[in-house]
């Protein structure tokens, strides 16, 4: 899909007519026939654009061998839609820069016009810096978005017995590497934009938004890297909680079948003839409702008994409470 724009009164305005020479070009998930008009009319190189459309292309920063125009590719996140997958991705975006005009390249759609920073757009260097600008705001979006995921999950898997949240974190985890690796990489190439500034024709202002892109692209590889060694090093103990939840179910499974059980004794004992035969001079009323009262009795007790044992095991002394009136101490 081809989109193309041109710069009027400080902005972008996208072209319908075919006939006008576009100063800014996006192409979204080119097909082969798209491909060949870039290679062809816009002489770019077939390597890089193929870089533009890998995800697992590193970024870079190259120039045309005859000088016509700059490549420059860039880690991008995309799009997350929660309600499907917590799993983040990054693609590659390609920029390739003319003495006059943009070629944007991406297989992802993107959003690439919404930074706040750059208001006014007066050449294709500001286009670009703004397109950069995009890039350090949508990672620092899906940083906060992965950190109040993660507090979510935390919460949830402290009350769970399910590996789900877990599985959930790891996938986080997994994108955080990704992430860290795609802003260091990103980093790099800045850098080396920032060494060609001159080359490249910037104004003052380019330097100085490339300069602050570089600083918050610091300090995004900071929160990442603290991000991700809080995820990873806590894996384990989050994976303890799950452990720790499962074994109190059991274990409140298992006193459960522990009062039960003389009942189950008791009750099948009174089903028997016998008790009739013994009982036959009482009335049924009578001698069954003070079975019940045995039974009900008996389970208490051994309640009151199994709830003792695991005081006495407690390591932190506490005070005896009375098993019938749990709200008096002795």
């Amino acid at each position: 899909m081809e989109y193309k724009y041109i710069l009027q009164n400080g902005g972008l305005v996208r072209l319908q007519d075919e006939e006008q020479n576009p100063q800014v070009i996006v192409i979204l998930n080119p097909d082969d026939e798209e491909k060949q008009d870039l290679i062809t009319n816009y002489q770019l190189d077939e390597h890089n654009l193929t870089s533009a459309l890998d995800p697992e292309e590193p970024g870079r920063i190259e120039y045309d061998t005859e000088g016509r125009h700059m490549a420059l590719i860039l880690k991008r996140p995309m799009d997350v839609n929660l309600e499907e997958s917590h799993y983040f991705a990054v693609v590659s975006l390609g920029l390739f820069l003319y003495p006059n005009r943009l070629i944007v390249v991406s297989k992802s759609p993107v959003r690439l016009f919404d930074a706040r920073q750059i208001n006014q757009m007066h050449t294709v260097n500001d286009i670009m810096m703004k397109i950069i600008y995009g890039v350090i705001n949508k990672f620092s979006e899906n940083l906060r978005l992965i950190n109040m995921l993660s507090d979510s999950l935390e919460e949830k898997i402290s009350r769970s017995i399910e590996n789900r949240y877990l599985l959930e974190l790891f996938k986080l985890e997994k994108s955080l590497v990704y992430y860290l690796e795609s802003i260091n990489t990103n980093e790099m190439t800045f850098r080396k934009l920032n060494a060609s500034a001159i080359k490249l024709g910037f104004d003052e202002e380019n330097k100085e938004v490339l300069d602050d892109i570089l600083i918050e692209n610091n300090q995004l590889s900071r929160q990442a890297e603290t991000y991700s060694t809080v995820l990873a090093e806590l894996m384990d103990a989050r994976s303890s909680i799950i452990n720790n939840n499962m074994n109190m179910l059991i274990r409140k499974l298992t006193i459960i079948s522990i009062v039960f059980m003389p009942l189950n004794i008791i009750a099948s004992m009174g089903g028997m003839s016998e008790y009739t035969a013994l009982t036959s001079h009482i009335p049924w009323p009578i001698s069954y409702g003070l079975f019940a009262i045995g039974l009900v009795l008996i389970g208490l007790i051994t309640y009151a008994m199994i709830k003792n044992m695991g005081l006495e095991r407690n390591s932190q002394p506490r005070p005896h409470r009375s098993w019938l009136f749990p709200h008096k101490t002795k």
